[in-house]
């Protein structure tokens, strides 16, 4: 099994793959959902190569390779105590549960699944994919469709099995000390795509409008060249 660094790796280079195709259609409809996308996937990532680094002081040398091993040969650990006869529940450290929800939050967005930013951008682009196609959708709305639908699933399936070795599987974790400005940032980025989504309505409409200008330079050259120096642009010079 690859490590969650690996896989991060892998998710930024799926992440690029969606944004590429998404570009590559004809017209600038999903233009502006692409770029939606584009802001919402930087900022998952960044915060999930962030995590990746205060989750790796919980593991024990070794406690990754010893995981995936019992787990692929179905064998138990012969170190680990039984607890058949214990009480089931733990406190969870106030830390380990801040990774986890983080890990969580990070799988989400990077799957594209509800109910943060990336689902947002997802949906966004299949409907901008659907409804641009004139008549039946052709073999490239199709390819692109299954692309980010498989893409997603593969995601979340690899993700969901990390998080269970690295949260769940491993017995002798430890609680590390985590510094306001270690998981200050992650919480920030997190956030950001939360607010995507309670704003999304604003910023889609703000993407679409600078997709329109990108696809049609004149109107832009021509604002840029007949505005006199001091003088600001008035809302209603827009296009159309």
């Amino acid at each position: 099994a690859p490590q969650p660094e690996r896989q991060a790796a892998y998710c930024a280079i799926i992440s690029s793959g969606t944004l590429f195709a998404a570009l590559g259609m004809p017209g600038v409809t999903l233009t502006g959902p692409a770029l939606f996308y584009l802001i919402s996937s930087v900022l998952a990532l960044g915060a999930f190569f962030l995590l990746l680094e205060m989750v790796e002081r919980t593991q024990a040398f070794g406690a990754d390779l010893l995981a995936v091993s019992l787990e692929a040969f179905d064998l138990e650990d012969p170190e680990s105590p039984d607890k058949s006869d214990d009480v089931v529940g733990v406190a969870i450290p106030a830390a380990m549960a801040f990774l986890g929800l983080s890990f969580v939050a990070c799988a989400l967005l990077i799957a594209g699944l509800p109910p943060f930013s990336g689902f947002v951008a997802k949906f966004a682009m299949l409907s901008a994919a659907l409804t641009t196609a004139e008549g039946a959708p052709g073999i490239g709305t199709w390819l692109l469709i299954g692309f980010m639908l498989l893409s997603g699933l593969a995601c979340i399936v690899a993700l969901g099995r990390t998080g269970i070795r690295l949260f769940w599987s491993v017995e002798d974790t430890t609680t590390p000390r985590l510094r306001l400005s270690e998981a200050g940032p992650v919480s920030m980025l997190i956030f950001l795509c939360i607010a995507m989504v309670i704003w999304a309505g604003p910023l889609m409409r703000y993407l679409e409008d600078t997709a329109r200008y990108l696809g049609s330079p004149d109107s832009y050259i021509s604002a840029v060249l007949n505005q006199s120096p001091g003088r600001s642009v008035t809302p209603t010079e827009v296009l159309p």
